[in-house]
């Protein structure tokens, strides 16, 4: 039975150093959720990493209520282990003494020193058991103790397959965990390559855009100066005297050089609109890009740089069964 008490003793510390090295996953899973409702905007999402940590933190919750009943089992048992240990030891101790005393006894003959006479030493006290009832009680004692002894072997017997069921499970989940973030980081690192080329294209095709705006203020100033001069021979011809000032073919070649120049104007005046209006746009669609490969930066460094790095100091299966060293 000492033995017993004893490798029920190493278990049940083993026992709680498992549930000590639990808290490690739970404050690593607790940190990565943490970190994560850090994310802003966009990528502020419930992804299936996400989830698989919630599952992660709900399994090591149930594990840990699991490993406190075994425990508080355990502890009960040990108990019991001690009481049969301290009844055993009382009954050994009263039959050594009663061996003692029939021993001395099979000792005395009518030579012997210490005998003597003894009034009523011949009456059987009230309190006296049988010997049947001793059989009994002693039979009764030792088969209660192996009951007990029974008992703790069979409880310690489940306390290996409860903590390695326990390890296989928090690892099997971690692993899943860590599969999802790495997949994560992979298709957020493909979202902002392509987000990094769309706006590769849309900076060229801005840059092309305030080219043609350049191009179009300058084309519109040059046809001012034909304007100019158009309207200032019409303005001279203004001051022919008499019959002179007549609409001749020239006047009317003037007249439509001014048309023409004003629809052109007109035209590319136009042209310049649709062309800011683009431009808008397209610095609106520029600022948008940033703001979305800024974002996913930040969650790359929060998945990559922050929970793979918490991530790589989970303890080993050996370690949650309590068998290894963290």
């Amino acid at each position: 039975m000492a033995e017993e008490i004893s490798t029920m003793e190493e278990q049940r510390i083993r026992l709680r150093k498992s549930l000590v090295i639990l808290g490690v996953p739970e404050s690593i899973v607790k940190e990565c959720i943490e970190k994560r409702c850090g994310r802003t905007e966009t990528e502020l999402v419930r992804d299936q990493t996400e989830e698989e940590l919630v599952n992660e933190l709900a399994l090591i919750a149930e594990i840990r209520r699991q490993l406190k009943k075994t425990l508080e089992d355990f502890e009960s048992q040990q108990v019991e282990n001690r009481t049969a240990r301290q009844r055993l030891e009382y009954d050994w101790s009263d039959k050594q003494e009663a061996y003692a005393i029939d021993t001395i006894n099979l000792g005395l003959n009518n030579n012997s020193r210490t005998i003597m006479f003894h009034p009523g030493a011949v009456r059987q006290p009230p309190e006296q058991a049988s010997e049947k009832y001793w059989e009994y009680f002693s039979l009764e004692t030792l088969e209660e103790c192996e009951k007990c002894r029974q008992k703790s072997m069979a409880l310690r017997a489940t306390l290996n397959a409860i903590l390695n069921n326990a390890a296989r499970d928090i690892r099997s989940q971690a692993d899943i965990v860590e599969r999802s973030l790495t997949s994560r980081i992979n298709c957020t690192q493909e979202a902002v390559q392509r987000f990094e080329n769309d706006l590769h294209t849309v900076l060229q095709n801005l840059a092309d855009t305030e080219t043609r705006i350049l191009l179009l203020q300058n084309r519109i100033r040059s046809f001012d100066s034909a304007m100019k001069v158009a309207q200032t021979r019409m303005d001279n011809r203004n001051y022919r005297p008499n019959v002179e000032s007549c609409r001749d073919v020239a006047q009317q070649h003037l007249i439509d050089e001014v048309h023409t120049v004003q629809s052109s104007v007109t035209a590319m005046e136009h042209e310049m609109t649709a062309a800011e209006r683009t431009r808008d746009d397209l610095v609106a669609a520029r600022y948008k890009l940033e703001r979305e490969i800024m974002l996913k930066r930040r969650t790359l460094l929060m998945d990559r740089e922050r929970c793979m790095l918490l991530r790589s100091h989970y303890p080993s299966a050996d370690a949650l069964s309590g068998s290894g060293s963290f």
